[in-house]
């Protein structure tokens, strides 16, 4: 009879056991998605749209020519939207990474809910790091909010010889701005790509 007891002791315990493991690894997986979705939410850009066509229009200032204005402000100019369109393409090459990446991790997450797999306290931890640094990620993106895409569709209509230095200040600003976010990316996709790698662990064993 006290084996029974005993042995009933043991089964509730290792399923009370294996219960709280399993809800401690879902939250801190949940806690990881809305993470990476804030990040999401705070890295687009609502003149997305508009700038792709912006950029395409507006090769040089209205009015200027050589015989107006000396050649460095004009090469100036040229040489500061050259390197906004490869920043700005550098941008879209890490944001589709960055999509990427995410629907490989929630396709892992979903995988591990469903298998009821159990994250070891170290990778937990690992883990739980990483999502700080997504909530730090997400802060800079806002913090650049509306001083890239916007700034440069506001200029639209001031593309005249008289703007040339205010055009190039701004679109200097702005080629800073956006080597952040590339920046940002890249930290996130890199982050994002070694958790990745720890739950793949737990799932190809």
């Amino acid at each position: 009879m006290k084996k029974i007891k005993y042995l009933a002791l043991f089964l509730i315990t290792f399923v009370t056991f294996i219960m709280v493991g399993c809800d401690a690894t879902n939250n801190t997986l949940d806690d990881l998605d809305k993470a990476i979705a804030n990040v999401e939410t705070a890295s687009q850009q609502t003149d997305y749209q508009e700038i792709s066509e912006l950029v395409v229009e507006e090769a040089t200032p209205m009015s200027l020519s050589f015989t107006e204005l000396e050649l460095d402000p004009l090469q100036e100019f040229i040489d500061l939207r050259t390197s906004f369109l490869e920043n700005h393409l550098l941008l879209q090459t890490q944001r589709l990474t960055f999509q990427l990446n995410k629907e490989e991790l929630r396709s892992l997450i979903s995988l591990f809910k469903d298998s009821e797999l159990q994250l070891s306290e170290q990778d937990k931890e690992i883990i739980k790091e990483k999502i700080d640094l997504f909530r730090s990620y997400r802060q800079e993106f806002l913090d650049t909010k509306g001083l890239a895409y916007l700034r440069i569709y506001n200029l639209k209509d001031q593309y005249k010889i008289e703007d040339i230095e205010m055009i190039n200040q701004t679109i200097s600003e702005v080629n800073e701005v956006l080597l952040l976010r590339i920046t940002l990316f890249e930290k996130t996709n890199q982050d994002i790509e070694e958790i990745i790698a720890i739950l793949r662990g737990y799932t190809e064993i």
